[in-house]
């Protein structure tokens, strides 16, 4: 068993800053499995998957002192995402079904994961004092219900369902704001007005 069994992603994320190999290992084996399944299940290539995990994990050694990570299993879920868009894209499978934003995103995890974390903090200022505390300890800072729940004095089930209403939010506006984007890119004129 690691001496860094008991540490939190923070902390491991400090000491990979460092050069710690054994800070990187833990990291390692606590989020190899998650990422693999996730390039499992949009490549169903084991070999494939195994050689996108073991590409994002080669970038977050060799990257460590540069990069600026908030919530590192996010991170690194966004890293095989995009790992393998660029895959699907290089290898020509299925890369016209992939949004062409989201294929030049995959050149920059780094960037994508910022702009992602900065859109959900302002999601979050717009949400009530309580609703915003929970959003925000559960949802970026990977905090459990229950701790953020009893420091708030109010019930676990409240807090879930705090959390429940906001994600529904949000997909509702995630869903909102991609569709403003292709108005943008795509508007829907008729051809004899733009003429006109």
């Amino acid at each position: 068993m690691s001496v860094y069994t008991a540490h939190t992603d923070q902390e491991l994320l400090c000491l990979l800053q460092g050069g710690n190999e054994a800070a990187f290992t833990e990291i390692y084996q606590r989020y190899w499995k998650k990422l693999f399944s996730a390039a499992y299940n949009r490549l169903h290539n084991t070999e494939d998957a195994r050689e996108i995990v073991q590409q994002v994990f080669f970038i977050l050694w060799k990257y460590r002192t540069q990069l600026r990570i908030l919530h590192l299993p996010g991170y690194l879920s966004a890293m095989v995402r995009h790992a393998v868009y660029r895959h699907l894209a290089t290898t020509g499978r299925t890369s016209s079904t992939l949004p062409q934003d989201e294929l030049q995103a995959a050149d920059n995890p780094d960037a994508e994961y910022r702009h992602l974390v900065r859109w959900l903090e302002k999601f979050a200022e717009s949400l009530p004092s309580n609703q915003r505390i929970v959003f925000v300890e559960c949802k970026l800072r990977d905090q459990s219900v229950k701790d953020v729940s009893a420091a708030l004095g109010i019930s676990r089930r409240t807090a879930e369902g705090y959390i429940a209403r906001k994600l529904k939010a949000l997909r509702k506006k995630l869903h909102y704001d991609r569709f403003l984007q292709l108005l943008w890119l795509y508007p829907l004129w008729p051809e004899w007005l733009i003429n006109y």
